[in-house]
């Protein structure tokens, strides 16, 4: 989802800044934006997993589509959109409604409902807004030399070929080996203990739904941004 609401998204991006699954941590989210600094020419792409296992996810949503009418901004979709949007039934190619509460959705749904809500509350919680937000992300992105995708790709295989399952769930197949194509694959999705920065991928989940830390990277220059848990005390 590209938002074009401000007429200086004409300039070239200065900055192209990925940004890992930031998992419901609003606060380390606005430290992260704190450090970074964003300017009109920065160019954002958030790599999916904006939701569940941290505990305001509501307010990490609202952040994020404010942020998108000032930034230039592109927002990709993470298996826990994903598992949510299957979940309400709004999306026919959306997986595992049935392992959303096994994976976070509970913290959603206290985010959206209120502290005795329980999944069923995210049915008739969830403002239009976000709604439209989660339905409008993308699977993968495009842009020079990189190619941002939420989990990564089957070795070697053109993105336009690859499965959704893949672009969301897949992890040791592509992680451990070449990606065999002329990309530099950009992920998150496996938490890792530090930024990861090779000759063909970056990852970038740096465990915030674990209440580590969560970490972004300006591309051209591999400028590393990380806010830790024990920063925001």
């Amino acid at each position: 989802m590209k938002h074009k609401t401000d007429k200086n998204y004409q300039i070239s991006s200065k900055r192209l800044i990925a940004v890992g699954d930031i998992h419901g941590q609003f606060n380390m989210l606005k430290l992260l934006m704190k450090k970074i600094q964003p300017e009109i020419t920065d160019k954002f792409v958030f790599l999916g997993d904006y939701i569940d296992r941290g505990l305001q996810s509501k307010e990490v949503i609202d952040f994020l589509i404010k942020f998108s009418n000032k930034f230039n901004s592109i927002f990709l979709r993470g298996n826990h959109e994903d598992m949510l949007l299957a979940f309400l039934g709004l999306d026919e190619k959306a997986m595992y409604a049935e392992a959303y509460k096994n994976n976070g959705g509970d913290f959603t749904a206290i985010s959206y409902a209120g502290e005795n809500a329980i999944l069923e509350d995210l049915k008739h919680s969830i403002p239009e807004t976000h709604i439209k937000f989660f339905k409008g992300l993308k699977y993968y992105y495009i842009e020079d030399i990189f190619l941002f995708v939420h989990a990564g790709i089957i070795p070697g295989l053109p993105v336009e070929e690859q499965k959704l399952e893949t672009l969301l769930w897949i992890r040791e197949q592509f992680l451990y080996y070449p990606t065999g194509i002329d990309k530099v694959v950009v992920f998150g999705h496996t938490p890792l203990n530090k930024v990861l920065i090779d000759n063909d991928k970056i990852g970038l989940d740096t465990g915030a739904g674990y209440d580590i830390a969560l970490s972004a990277v300006e591309l051209h220059t591999k400028e590393i941004f990380t806010v830790s848990w024990k920063e925001i005390g």
